[in-house]
């Protein structure tokens, strides 16, 4: 397999010329097109995306190590299919509807003014993870681990107290209401 390392990829349209499955390390994409795509068995360690379009992507046993995504498209990617081996990324101001967490563990991610909506984090663990002004609407949280999670400025969440670890997790006045509404009750 190709290494690259401390290499810039500046507006490269892989869905011209396609994806070489390599081992990318300290790498920064900026402005690339990954669309439709196949990126099973890359390893990005510390490596940073921004302004990148991941639509129709395919991450089986892909490696994110320390990756960041900044105004990036991410529409339903499956990191549920992800190499868990190390798995750590942070998102700021990236499209992630429709994306898949089911089961990742994933302590400590931040997900900074995101848009996560119809995404799934059933059974992850988020601990300590931060969702800064980030929109959750119709995001699924089912035996996810919270635990010590920020989620004081996110908005649009349904989250059962019930079904999911909330251990010292971070809410503020403004977004309680995320965790009754299952309840079918009407706070004024």
């Amino acid at each position: 397999m190709e290494y690259y390392v401390d290499k810039v990829f500046s507006e490269v349209d892989f869905a011209d010329r396609g994806f070489e499955i390599a081992e990318y390390e300290q790498c920064q994409f900026k402005s690339c097109n990954f669309s439709g795509q196949t990126l099973n068995g890359a390893v990005f360690t510390d490596c940073g995306f921004e302004n990148c379009d991941f639509s129709m992507v395919s991450i089986q046993g892909t490696a994110f190590r320390e990756a960041s995504f900044k105004d990036c498209k991410l529409l339903g990617m499956r990191f549920d299919r992800c190499n868990p081996f190390l798995l750590s990324f942070r998102f700021d101001q990236c499209l992630l509807d429709l994306a898949s967490f089911f089961e990742c563990k994933i302590k400590a991610t931040s997900f900074i003014s995101c848009q996560l909506k119809e995404a799934d984090f059933t059974g992850a663990d988020l601990t300590q993870a931060l969702f800064k002004n980030t929109d959750l609407t119709h995001a699924i949280f089912d035996q996810t681990n919270l635990g010590k999670a920020d989620l004081s400025t996110a908005f649009h969440f349904s989250i059962d107290p019930q079904k999911n670890k909330l251990s010292k997790t971070r809410f503020s006045n403004n977004n309680i209401s995320g965790l009754v509404d299952h309840l079918d009750i009407i706070i004024d």
